[in-house]
Formats: structure tokens, C-alpha cells, sequence
């Protein structure tokens, strides 16, 4: 595949929200080099001419959207098209498609400007572990290789960053991995099973599953991958829920502040049990939904969409203000304020989730949402 061909691919997969995470990789590497943009641009232009492209359709919307960033005058054609102006445009549509990357995108001329006093990076692997004598390890600062001894069990950290548990041993001891806003990390428990946190999440779990029963208790996010063992079942504890696993995939997202604590299955079968309430069983593909005393299945969910924390990725698609700002808050460690009635907007596309905040913080520039960063507070006015 010659390099215009590979960049019209890696556009047509940016615009279906398809790129894997490797192409994503070579898709922010193109983004980033300027000697790429007269191929970029032309890419884009073929694109748009295109009659049975997903944006012909909008054509008009789009030339719209460009002429105010640019500044021209709406009474006047457009001008001939040139590099720089389909640059414009390519800006333009990957902000609309939720790609956005670390290029200046100025607002249009007269336009108030968003401040930014201190950026912020995003969160990274950061976590502390609690014994079952009250000693805390600092996960992301301690080095690798063994963290303690608890009665015959060796607890250590291996080269990259997961925490391990080798032995067995009769006492019923407990540790917990928790999780600061702004950090997330990967445990493998004694039984082999693996357990991802999300920020501001928690997991208190046996240092050795002892006895008929795995039990583990969770707050705030986590994704499973549970090792089968039909002789010891699994149960996760989350607030007044009890989920019963054989071996399976699953997330459960259960903040405090979030309006619906869901359960999601990506495979196997999970059983959910509420405080009294009857049990549901899951299928993949279901999510179990708990609003107060109510519970509900929906079905055909976007798994991908559950998950992308887990992948690196924010996937805004069809979510408003509120529920972005909740994502941002964890991620980024941020308070936020809103100075009048919250916008009603509508969210789409994808973000890394590896971007500075201010780079993030674009797309609310592109919903036309005014707002500034004062160390880590977020005013939104």
C-alpha cells in the first residue's frame, strides 16, 4: 500500500471510528508531522468530492463550520481551494469526528478566548496497597520485585506494574487496592484472575482464596477477567449487590455520583442479585442497569464503549455534559463548578486517553461550551 493510499485508509477507518489501537498510533503520528499535510489535505478533498462519502450530505454544514473558523465572509464564495484551506478543513472534521491532537486549533477571530492557566497530564498507573496490618505501598513509587510477606504468601510487583500473589495459606487475610483520581491499575488475584481499576476505584480481596468461595468487594469502576474454577465460585460485593460469576469478562461501573450503577458482560454469564430484589441472569452483550431501588436489563449494548477506559480511550458517543465531566473529574483529578444552568449538548466520537487536559478540553470548545481551568478546578460558564 503506497502513503497515500495508507492515509486514505487510516482517514476512511479515523471517520467509521474504527482505527485499532495501532492505527491510532500511526494516525497521531501523521497528524503530528507537517510534511504531511499536503498529503492530508488531499486525502481529505478526494474524500469530501466523493458522492457516496458519509459526509457529502453535510457538505454544506461542513463549508459552514470552516468558513467561521476562518474568519470569511459569509456573503462571499469560498475561496479557492488551496493546502491551507482544506488544513482547515481537516482540523474541522477531525474535531467533528472527536480525534483531536496536539496542534494550536485557534478559535475564530472576535472569539472570547478559553483559558488555561496550568494543564493538567492525564492520570497514569497509580495505586496504593493496603495490608491487612494497616501497612500502605505505594504502587507507582515502590520498585519492582517483592512488596511484603504475609504469612506464606509473597506479594510482588512485576516488570510491568501488575501485583502478584504466590502461595497459599490458610488464614483468611485481606489487602486493598485502591486507586487516586487521576491513577488506574492492573491486579492479578491469588486465584489467577485478572482485575483492572478505573480511577477512584477500590478492590478488597483474600490474599489466598481459602474454603469453597472466591469474594471480592469493589467500589467505583473495574473490569474482570475471572479464571474458571467450577469447584469455587466468584462473587463480586458491590454496595447492596452481589454478582455471581463461574468465569467470564465483565465491567462494573458503580460510582458513587454516577446516576446508574451498570454491569456490563462481554462474555460468559454473570448473575446479579440486589438487595431485595430477584436475581437476573446476564447474557454477553446485556447490561444490568440499578437506579435506586430499580433494576433493569438493556440489551445490545456497546460493549467497546463500556470497556474504552480499560483500552486508553474516552468514548463520548452519545453522552452529554454531565457524564463527560464525570469522566474528566477521575481522569484528570479536577473540581468542577458550573456557573449557570449546564448545557445541553450531545457528545461524539473518541479521545486517548493519554492527552493533556487542555488538549481534551477542546472538544468543549467545539460544542461551543466556555469554560476555564484555574489550577485543578474547572469553571463552566
Amino acid at each position: 500500500m503506497t502513503g497515500k493510499d495508507n492515509i486514505r485508509y487510516l482517514l476512511e477507518q479515523c471517520l467509521a471510528g474504527t482505527l485499532s489501537p495501532a492505527q491510532q498510533s500511526e494516525w497521531t503520528a501523521l497528524l503530528a508531522d507537517p510534511a504531511q499535510d499536503e498529503s492530508l489535505c488531499e486525502a481529505m478533498h478526494q474524500l469530501l468530492l466523493e458522492s457516496d462519502n458519509p459526509l457529502s450530505a453535510d457538505r454544506p454544514q461542513w463549508e459552514a463550520r470552516i468558513t467561521a473558523i476562518l474568519g470569511l465572509d459569509k456573503q462571499k464564495p469560498l475561496p479557492k481551494i488551496t493546502r491551507w484551506w482544506w488544513a482547515a478543513a481537516l482540523i474541522v472534521f477531525l474535531a467533528g469526528a472527536g480525534y483531536l491532537f496536539n496542534r494550536d486549533i485557534s478559535p475564530a477571530p472576535g472569539a472570547r478566548p478559553y483559558l488555561v492557566k496550568n494543564d493538567l497530564p492525564p492520570g497514569g498507573n497509580k495505586a496504593t496497597l493496603t495490608l491487612s496490618n494497616g501497612q500502605q505501598i505505594i504502587l507507582d513509587s515502590v520498585a519492582n520485585g517483592t512488596l511484603a510477606h504475609q504469612g506464606s504468601v509473597i506479594i510482588s510487583k512485576s516488570a510491568n506494574g501488575k501485583i502478584d500473589y504466590q502461595g497459599t495459606d490458610a488464614a483468611i487475610v485481606f489487602n486493598t487496592l485502591s486507586t487516586p483520581r487521576g491513577g488506574q491499575y492492573q491486579l492479578q488475584l491469588p486465584d489467577g484472575s485478572n482485575v483492572w481499576l478505573d480511577a477512584a476505584s477500590s478492590i478488597t480481596y483474600p490474599i489466598a482464596f481459602t474454603g469453597d468461595q472466591r469474594t471480592v468487594t469493589i467500589t467505583g469502576e473495574a473490569y474482570f477477567e475471572v479464571a474458571r474454577d467450577k469447584s469455587k465460585p466468584f462473587h463480586v460485593r458491590v454496595g447492596d449487590m452481589t454478582i455471581d460469576v463461574l468465569g467470564t469478562a465483565f465491567n462494573i461501573n458503580a460510582y458513587i455520583g454516577e446516576p446508574v450503577s451498570k454491569m456490563t458482560l462481554v462474555e460468559g454469564s454473570i448473575k446479579i442479585s440486589p438487595a431485595g430484589r430477584p436475581s437476573s441472569l446476564l447474557k454477553p452483550g446485556q447490561q444490568g442497569q440499578l437506579m435506586g431501588q430499580q433494576f433493569r436489563i438493556v440489551d445490545d449494548i456497546d460493549v467497546d464503549q463500556t470497556v474504552a477506559w480499560k483500552n486508553g480511550v474516552f468514548n463520548f458517543d452519545k453522552a452529554d455534559l454531565p457524564a463527560v465531566i464525570r469522566q474528566l473529574t477521575r481522569w484528570y483529578d479536577l473540581d468542577v463548578r458550573f456557573r449557570g444552568p449546564i448545557p445541553v449538548r450531545e457528545f461524539r466520537g473518541k479521545l486517548p486517553r493519554d492527552l493533556n487536559l487542555s488538549q481534551v478540553l477542546k472538544i468543549l470548545t467545539e460544542m461551543d461550551i466556555k469554560y476555564r481551568v484555574e489550577g485543578h478546578q474547572l469553571l463552566i460558564e
